[in-house]
């Protein structure tokens, strides 16, 4: 397992608590035993000139493609170290006039008060949120929308499971 970066447009948000690994895709053993399948019935065939087997041949193929990229691409999951849960990564955005107003409540601790402002679709303000399944761990990091970039304007936040239920996430 590595070190996580969250690749969040061209802003790394960084936790030390939070790991990756990539998940088995199940969906590539589909693709590759229906290319195995394809190519077998391909074989048997009579006439391996004719459309039909061409066909087979070309769909058989395609499987074993998407099969094999869907082994090696895997699927990226991340993961609390201590507790061993899964975590969901989720961004808010809000008008870039409560900026002030999110950090004082991200600093004081009052995550309840996040559920009452105002959301606001691509706005200047995004809200970074880790939480694990479970509810036992969260945190949280405020961005600004400056020259094209989101740029950070807290720390990475670490919340307690009460701060956490209040998310709602």
């Amino acid at each position: 397992m590595e070190q996580t970066q969250f690749n969040a447009g061209s802003i790394l948000f960084l936790d030390k608590e939070v790991v990756s690994h990539k998940q088995f895709s199940t969906a590539s053993v589909f693709y590759i035993a229906a290319a195995i399948a394809l190519m077998i019935f391909y074989f048997y065939i009579g006439d391996q000139g004719s459309s039909l087997a061409m066909l087979l041949l070309m769909v058989s193929f395609a499987f074993a493609v998407v099969g094999i990229l869907k082994i090696v691409s895997g699927r990226k999951v991340y993961i609390h170290k201590e507790t061993k849960c899964p975590v969901t990564y989720k961004q808010l955005y809000f008008d870039s006039s409560d900026t002030v107003k999110l950090q004082q409540i991200i600093e004081s601790g009052d995550i309840a008060s996040l559920s009452k402002m105002k959301q606001t679709p691509n706005g200047g303000t995004r809200l970074d949120m880790l939480v694990s399944k479970d509810m036992k761990y969260g945190s949280v990091q405020l961005f600004l929308y400056r020259s094209f970039v989101f740029e950070a304007v807290t720390s990475v936040a670490r919340l307690n499971e009460e701060q956490v239920k209040e998310l709602k996430v």
